[in-house]
């Protein structure tokens, strides 16, 4: 019988500090505005209690563990160090009409027909934009979006009909229920180390000259996944 340790084997690695590691992502935040998406937007280059980046209603506040868990801006604190498994996307299943605070995915669905806003900016943002990470001046990614969030897309749909006792005036309604967290792209096979001090950063560009506008203001948050390396304590 193998005996199962409830604390993780630490290891000694060659600058002679003894680690742990645990599974953790490491993410990041920022803010879209219902209009054109920018240029180019970078994500990991603040700190948790900083102000999240961006525009939008959901940008400028004081950044939560909601936000990111970064602890310095663009490195890692020493000794930590972490293993990049794997780079998803997610955008947050709602619209922000007032600062930091979520309403429904279309807030304006209790007043007008559902036109699935959320659905619409979803897919803007992800056939309309390249994701590059870097780790100091290599680059790890550098692909349209799209090929990261590989099961984003459609989580439901059904259809209702409304009957008036006419065949020519019977109303249909397509209902569809977007999803918005992604798997993301594996880097299992080979994975890349961030060390403690080394400069990281994500960025998105929008590679058309005349960028589409979102309906609403969104949170877009991308997610390293894999082990992070810390002292022992």
């Amino acid at each position: 019988m193998v005996e199962v340790k409830a604390v993780p084997f630490a290891t000694l690695f060659d600058d002679s500090i003894w680690r742990t590691a645990i599974r953790k992502p490491l993410y990041s935040s920022v803010g879209f505005s219902n209009a054109a998406i920018p240029g180019e937007v970078s994500f990991f280059g603040y700190a948790r209690g900083a102000l999240v980046p961006g525009a939008g209603n959901a940008a400028g506040v004081v950044s939560k563990v909601a936000h990111t868990n970064m602890e310095l801006a663009g490195s890692l604190p020493l000794p930590k160090k972490f293993r990049c498994n794997g780079i998803s996307v997610h955008m947050l299943p709602a619209a922000f009409g007032s600062s930091d605070v979520p309403s429904a995915s279309d807030p304006t669905s209790n007043t007008a027909t559902q036109d699935s806003d959320l659905i619409e900016d979803l897919l803007l943002l992800t056939y309309s934009t390249v994701l590059t990470v870097k780790v100091g001046n290599k680059e790890y990614a550098d692909h349209p979006l799209d090929l990261f969030p590989s099961n984003t897309g459609f989580a439901g749909l059904c259809t209702v009909a409304n009957d008036n006792a006419s065949g020519t005036n019977v109303g249909t309604m397509d209902v569809v229920l977007p999803h918005t967290i992604g798997n993301g792209i594996s880097y299992r096979v080979y994975p890349f180390l961030i060390e403690n001090g080394q400069s990281f950063s994500a960025t998105l560009r929008c590679f058309f000259a005349s960028p589409p506008s979102l309906n609403d203001a969104r949170l877009v948050t991308v997610v390293l996944h894999g082990s992070m390396y810390r002292e022992v304590q």
